[in-house]
């Protein structure tokens, strides 16, 4: 912001000039000698001059003022001092009516900045122009531990600026330059960062980029990436913004000397991928709303070159890895009583399996009061659904060839409950609805649901399947499916209040303890045609007869603190019973818990359980805490294990069930896993910070990763280093710097 500050000193000393000119506004003048040529329209001010105008001041040791031609002079320790800015100078020269000034050798203070220029002159049209100008935020004036540099800087009314020759120095030594450089005001604190580091696949590389404004509303960023082992890369990022709309854009291409190879398959390979030279992303996302948010748009289009991509060069993007990238469309128009929607998802990346909508329209009704106390729902679609499983580069003749498949799919779930309450205290929901889905194919080939885990296994690109599948074929007829669902649930609420119970400790100003017992039965009895023979897209054709009850109690403890109600504590536990089973697993099922408490702003504990009682084992534990031991210390550890175990269907069209994190709706076979994770956060000292988190398998016995970051505060920069290894014994180690002044800015970042 520090060149808007220009304008704004010598608009100051202008404004100030007219109000004593015209005796308008609350100025107060001093000096030690005033004098008036009336002859020569001048006014004269000498000897510790200071005009006081608003929130400015102007103070220097003589004022020349020509009230005819409105020019002035103000020499002799010339200083300007607002709210937030305090400007100094020998000489100022101009017009307040033709907005022309000028001054020499000049220095600023405004907020965290420190800037020394040269010539700078303001013109009509309220631009400004700068001759060598130095600016940082480190208050050592003489060899400023960083600071960046311009031959000239074209300030303009619109908030543009441009910069001639800008350099990035550190402790004096030029480490950046460009030859021009256009951009916004607004900001663009930390406009440049550099990222030096070492990466196992990378080598020792640097990543340059320089951000700004071209327009109102769209900001760039170039970039430029530099590999030891990989070459080199670049592209650039815009981020497009409007009143109602957002788009980022990434365009960024590498030629790889030396792409990462894994797996079992000849040299060239990536698992089942042959390696790719020419390496790029293409990637935009696009969020626009009109007519008060009621018409939306959502776009996502992620092309990229190969499998590993995501993994090799945008690690931070992915939530796990190898996660898949996916793009899309997506416009709806939502009222209150009813929404309404058409979405398309193409498989742009061929080494990923996708289910194509091509696309998909639906209609959705929200729960809709009919008469009193009976509600409707319904949810319809049509769509061009395509299964296109992915494609690998290898040819291995033990393995069977996964074939394709896609129909039309035309969904409607139609729900119908009444809520009623019986003696003012049990509430009563009984349901009933009907689902018509139609396919215009399928497949004549019966494919069972350890088939079909067989199909997902043979299209994991990370193993090597030697094994044979059993694919669908497109010799079927079409199909007319009709499922009907009948429910019921009931549910009732009592509590007890002790507002005498209070404990120091506990920070407990009253107790109160909430308990709401449930049932909830749900049987679809039958469906009208075999699921083993309709193609697979997503959850809805895997639908079956099932019957179970499940029976829960949620529980709530509740205090006042702060005036609010805090929850200390929230539990659910629950029993499903199955009374038919497709898999002929009928009898007492699950025991479930899901756990949350936070007795603490201090410590909070969450803990997810799903215990089997027919097969007696614990199928899923996952739990985590967060406690802040000190001020200074933070840590957080988390633990879960999954059994090696296959579910069983949990399925309902009109009801809401609570699930484990770590399970499905539908009978699903899972591998046993076992991890450990922990993070602790360590302000040693008011300078020096540090973070370190693990991941440990504790089944396969090795850690996932390993990342430890120290952080060093300096003058008016803090360096912080990271180092971090991964499963694959692949190591990082990232050298960064934050601009304490603006802690978002950095010259280096973390990956």
């Amino acid at each position: 912001m520090f060149l808007k500050l220009f304008l704004y000193i010598f608009l100051a000393l202008a404004t100030t000039l007219s109000a004593y000119e015209f005796g308008t506004g609350d100025y107060k003048i001093k000096a030690k000698t005033s004098r008036q040529f009336i002859d020569e329209n001048k006014v004269e001010l000498e000897g510790n001059v200071s005009i006081t105008y608003a929130d400015s001041v102007v103070y220097c040791d003589r004022l020349i003022y020509n009230t005819l031609t409105k020019d002035f002079t103000a020499s002799g320790k010339v200083r300007i001092l607002s709210q937030s800015t305090d400007f100094r100078t020998n000489e100022i020269t101009g017009n307040i009516e033709t907005k022309l000034i000028q001054t020499s050798h000049h220095q600023i203070t405004a907020g965290p900045w420190f800037i020394i220029g040269q010539d700078a002159q303001s013109f009509p049209d309220e631009s400004i122009e700068s001759k060598s100008i130095r600016c940082t935020t480190c208050d050592i004036h003489n060899g400023p531990c960083w600071h960046m540099t311009g031959s000239t800087v074209n300030y303009f009314e619109n908030g543009d600026f441009e910069v001639y020759n800008p350099i990035l120095h550190f402790g004096g030594i030029p480490v950046l330059w460009l030859p021009y450089m256009q951009s916004d005001i607004a900001g663009n604190d930390g406009m440049f960062k550099i990222i030096p580091g070492y990466d196992s696949d990378w080598g020792a590389f640097a990543l340059i980029s320089t951000k700004f404004k071209i327009s109102e509303s769209v900001t760039i960023e170039p970039l430029l990436d530099l590999y030891s082992k990989k070459g080199m890369g670049g592209g650039v990022r815009a981020e497009i913004k409007t009143k109602n709309s957002q788009t980022n854009i990434l365009l960024y291409g590498v030629h790889d000397h030396n792409p990462e190879e894994k797996g079992q398959e000849p040299e060239g390979y990536y698992y089942r991928f042959k390696t790719e030279e020419d390496r790029y992303r293409l990637h935009t996302n696009h969020r626009s709303s009109y007519f008060d948010d009621r018409l939306t748009l959502h776009a996502k289009v992620d092309k990229i070159s190969d499998y590993n991509l995501m993994d090799e060069f945008y690690q931070s993007d992915n939530t796990f890895r190898h996660q898949q990238s996916t793009s899309y469309a997506d416009i709806e128009w939502a009222e209150e009583d009813y929404s309404t929607s058409l979405y398309y998802r193409p498989q742009l990346n061929d080494f990923y399996s996708a289910v194509e909508r091509a696309p998909e329209y639906r209609f959705d009704l929200p729960r809709y009061e009919l008469v009193e106390d009976f509600y409707v729902t319904t949810q319809n679609s049509i769509a061009q659904l395509n299964m296109n499983w992915l494609e690998t580069d290898d040819n291995f003749p033990a393995t069977s060839e996964i074939s394709d498949y896609n129909s039309l799919r035309i969904d409607s779930l139609n729900m119908f409950y009444f809520q009623g309450k019986i003696d003012n205290w049990l509430n009563v929901i009984p349901r009933a609805g009907i689902r018509f889905t139609y396919y215009d194919t399928s497949s004549e080939e019966a494919v069972s649901t350890d088939e079909l885990s067989g199909l997902i296994r043979a299209s994991n690109p990370l193993s090597t399947p030697r094994l044979t599948v059993n694919n669908y074929d497109d010799e079927g007829d079409s199909l007319f499916r009709v499922l009907g669902e009948v429910g019921f649930e009931a549910n009732f609420k009592v509590h007890n209040m002790d507002h005498s119970f209070s404990s120091d400790y506990w920070e407990i100003d009253g107790l109160r303890h909430i308990i709401m017992p449930y049932v909830n039965w749900n049987w679809i009895p039958n469906s009208s045609e075999d699921k083993d023979h309709i193609y697979f897209f997503d959850e809805v054709d895997r639908i079956d007869e099932q019957n179970f009850v499940r029976s829960g109690i949620e529980q709530r403890f509740q205090t006042r603190r702060n005036g609010k109600i805090h929850n200390l504590l929230t539990v659910e536990n629950y029993v499903d019973f199955h009374l038919e089973s497709e898999e002929g697993d009928e009898g007492i099922g699950n025991f479930g818990t899901k756990l949350d408490w936070r007795p603490f702003d201090t410590f909070s504990f969450n803990a997810d359980v799903l215990y089997d009682l027919n097969d007696d084992r614990l199928n899923v534990f996952r739990g985590g805490m967060r406690y802040k031991l000190t001020e200074s210390i933070l840590g957080s550890f988390g633990y879960q294990y999954r059994n090696n175990y296959t579910s069983r269907d949990l399925y309902s069209n009109g009801s809401t069930l609570s699930t484990s994190v770590a399970s499905n709706s539908f009978a699903t076979s899972y591998q046993e896993s076992h991890t450990l994770n922990a993070r602790l956060t360590y302000q040693i000292t008011p300078k020096n910070l540090f973070v370190g988190s693990i991941r440990y398998d504790v089944e396969n016995d090795e850690w996932v990763d390993i990342a430890m970051e120290l952080q060093h505060k300096l003058h008016c920069w803090t360096v912080s280093v990271l180092l971090a290894q991964d499963y694959d014994d692949q190591t990082r180690m990232m050298l960064m710097f934050y601009l304490n002044a603006y802690p978002t800015a950095y010259f280096g970042g973390g990956g």
